[in-house]
C-alpha cells in the first residue's frame, strides 16, 4: 500500500514502484507502452505493475509536410484489456502514441509511447499519361505523378511496360515523369502502361496507345552515266 503523513511529512510508497512519490502524495506510475502495426491499424499494449481496471490510449497523426492530412487523424479509446487496436488509419503514416491506466480509481500520469508508422502498401492510384509522342522508331511518354497520400510508401519510381498488339511485352523503369522508349518498329501500334512503384509495391497501370510513324523511303541512287570522250 501507500500512505502520506502530513504531520511527519513522510511518504511511504510501494516498493515495487507501481507508485511514484511527489511532494505531498503518491501517484500511479505511467504504464509501459509497446505497439505493433499493419497498413491501416495500430495496436497499443499498456503494461503496469498495478491492478488495472482501465487502460486508455490515444493515437495522433504526426504533423509533417509530406503528410499534411495526418493531424486530423486523432483517436482515443479506453478498454478493460491491456491491448487496444485503432483501425481505419492511413497507410504509411506516422502516429504519436500516448497512454495511461486507472487503478483503485486513480489515473496514472500519461506516458508517451514510440512514434509508430503504419505499414506501406502498393500505391492506390495511377499516374496520368499526358502525351505519347511517336517518331519512326521511338515514343516519348510524359505523365503526371500521383498525390503523396496515394503513394502509401516511399516512392521508388515508375514502371513502364510496352508491347505491340498481340506480342510479348518489354519493360523499363525510371525515376522521372518522362521517358523515351526506343528500339521500336516503324508504323506499328504499341500499348504503353505506366505504374507507380513504391516501397509497398506496384500500383495500377495507366494505359495509352501510340503508333510509330512511317519510315521515309530512301531516294534511290541512279547509276552514274559517263559520256564518251569526243
Amino acid at each position: 500500500g501507500w500512505m502520506y503523513s502530513s504531520q511527519s511529512s513522510t511518504i511511504s510508497c510501494r516498493a515495487d514502484k507501481t507508485w511514484e512519490p511527489i511532494p505531498g502524495h503518491c501517484i500511479l506510475a505511467p504504464p509501459g507502452i509497446t505497439t505493433t502495426s499493419t497498413a491501416t491499424s495500430i495496436t497499443v499494449s499498456l503494461s503496469s505493475a498495478a491492478t488495472v481496471s482501465s487502460h486508455c490510449a490515444a493515437v495522433r497523426g504526426v504533423d509533417k509536410s509530406s503528410q499534411p492530412w495526418a493531424t486530423s487523424m486523432s483517436f482515443s479509446m479506453c478498454s478493460a484489456t491491456s491491448s487496444i487496436t485503432f483501425t481505419g488509419l492511413q497507410e504509411y503514416t506516422e502516429y504519436s502514441i500516448t497512454g495511461n491506466v486507472v487503478s483503485n480509481m486513480i489515473r496514472s500520469t500519461t506516458a508517451n509511447g514510440p512514434v509508430t508508422t503504419t505499414k506501406a502498401t502498393a500505391p492506390s492510384a495511377m499516374p496520368t499519361i499526358n502525351t505519347a509522342t511517336p517518331s519512326v522508331l521511338s515514343v516519348q511518354l510524359n505523365w503526371s505523378p500521383i498525390l503523396g497520400v496515394e503513394v502509401n510508401g516511399v516512392l521508388s519510381g515508375y514502371s513502364i511496360t510496352y508491347s505491340p498488339s498481340g506480342s510479348a511485352g518489354n519493360s523499363m523503369t525510371t525515376a522521372a515523369t518522362t521517358a523515351t522508349v526506343t528500339g521500336l518498329t516503324y508504323n506499328t501500334m504499341y500499348t504503353f502502361n505506366v505504374a507507380v512503384v513504391s516501397s509497398g509495391g506496384v500500383g495500377p497501370n495507366s494505359t495509352k496507345t501510340a503508333t510509330t510513324t512511317q519510315a521515309v523511303p530512301k531516294t534511290p541512287t541512279l547509276p552514274l552515266e559517263i559520256s564518251p570522250a569526243v
